[in-house]
């Protein structure tokens, strides 16, 4: 009888938070989340890219933000196709990505209020084998990130940077995954995106 109480209690409070979602979707901040660029990589994995994706993405996941209406991600078609014509008009006179202008770019296109674009600057690591049996192999190894973050609302665009470099004895804790992983922990602090994105949630629940 307990148990019954208690689903029903629960039924009724996610009913409750379901109907106090806003209801004019159109109306809900759009997010615009690009996949990792790489430049200057060697010898990195899918599963490395993946990871840094993956820290973006939980930097940017709202609670039921999709659910109540409070966030919502631009159409994936969409942001590509914006993002790769924005690519190539806004490069630099020597042929360069202008990186703050594509993202800049985008983001109108898009109509996205909040636009995140991660890049891997360099990526690489070499392992010195040792001839002695007594000594350890030694780790060369540096990892670079880069984090561009565009608030449409304030136009305001943020652009961090975080280098990790590594020489010694070998060690996992040098590789040149768990250093740019480290980077990119650092450049998500910096650029405070998890506030940005409270932010906009608590722009969207209270109609500003």
């Amino acid at each position: 009888m307990n148990r019954r109480f208690y689903l029903a209690a629960v039924l009724c409070a996610l009913l409750s938070f379901l109907c106090a979602a806003p209801t004019d979707a159109a109306s809900a901040p759009q997010v615009a989340r690009l996949s990792l660029v790489t430049e200057n990589v060697w010898d990195i994995d899918q599963a490395t890219i993946d990871e840094l994706d993956d820290m973006v993405a939980d930097a940017l996941r709202m609670p039921f933000g999709g659910l109540m209406g409070w966030l919502h991600d631009v159409d994936e078609h969409d942001l590509f196709a914006a993002y790769d014509a924005a690519f190539e008009m806004k490069k630099t006179p020597r042929g360069a990505p202008d990186y703050p202008a594509i993202l800049r770019m985008t983001a109108d296109v898009t109509d996205a209020d909040l636009a995140v674009l991660p890049i891997l600057e360099y990526y690489d690591e070499e392992i010195y084998r040792s001839r002695d049996f007594y000594c350890d192999d030694y780790l060369v190894s540096r990892a670079s990130v880069r984090l561009l973050v565009y608030d449409r609302r304030k136009d305001e665009l943020v652009d961090r940077r975080a280098t990790r470099i590594f020489r010694d004895e070998y060690s996992m804790n040098g590789r040149a995954e768990a250093l740019a992983c480290d980077a990119m922990r650092a450049v998500l602090d910096k650029v405070q995106l998890k506030e940005r994105v409270r932010d906009l949630r608590e722009a969207a629940r209270s109609g500003r």
